[in-house]
């Protein structure tokens, strides 16, 4: 997971739903964006949040697009006690359809379970901090934090499929070489970043994790 930093509504949506209050004389939900004749605002909403992300799942940072990916409420759509909220934008976030589009992890695992005081929010400041990863792309709570490991169990972070596409990631990113301390910081400058297209590397929550671990070590000795 890393720290996602919300862009402010887009203004097509704002107008949207401005003209949806005038004509029908009440204010959108979430569910009126699936009348055909609302899907291209749909569409749209879900690319600004992927491109708002860097093109990467809210949860697991798995790379994602417009086909793989849904509209995520981090308070479920479907619980009364959120449902006049499920068109507000800061509730919004792009979600993986699961690893191999199978749904078995992230927003789908989550679904309409959800404790607001123990899980950890992508919108929360240094959200990266609560986790942390081995040399085989397994995650794990920092330190046995018990919002972490909720959120790790909820959302079903720590499956096989998953675990090994960050070995991969952390592999190929060169993250688990033996580095110097200016080839480590090069290597976290860029992951850290999204490139010229606006694009995260995937699962660069992990290759972070693991650079910043080496540099840790490196500037000890």
């Amino acid at each position: 997971m890393k720290t996602i930093y919300k862009n402010d509504e887009p203004q097509e949506i704002l107008q949207w739903k401005s003209k949806f209050k005038n004509k029908n004389g009440r204010v959108p939900r979430y569910s009126d964006l699936n009348e055909v004749e609302n899907l291209p605002y749909k569409i749209f909403l879900k690319n600004s949040l992927i491109s708002e992300q860097g093109h990467i799942c809210c949860y697991c940072c798995k790379p994602i697009d417009t086909k793989n990916s849904h509209i995520e409420h981090i308070r479920p759509k479907e619980r009364d006690e959120y449902r006049a909220i499920s068109l507000e934008y800061e509730n919004l976030l792009a979600s993986c359809q699961g690893y191999h589009d199978r749904e078995e992890n992230c927003g789908h695992s989550k679904d309409n379970a959800f404790n607001e005081k123990l899980f950890v929010s992508p919108l929360e400041e240094n959200c990266e901090s609560l986790f942390e990863f081995s040399d085989r792309g397994k995650i794990k709570a920092a330190d046995g934090n018990e919002r972490a490991a909720y959120t790790i169990e909820i959302l079903n972070l720590d499956t096989e499929q998953l675990n090994a596409a960050r070995t991969e990631a952390m592999w190929v990113s060169g993250a688990m070489d033996e580095l110097t301390e200016d080839e480590c910081q090069r290597l976290l400058d860029k992951f850290q970043s999204v490139d010229e297209r606006g694009r995260y590397v995937g699962f660069s929550d992990a290759i972070v994790y693991q650079l910043k671990k080496q540099l840790a070590y490196l500037t000890k000795i």
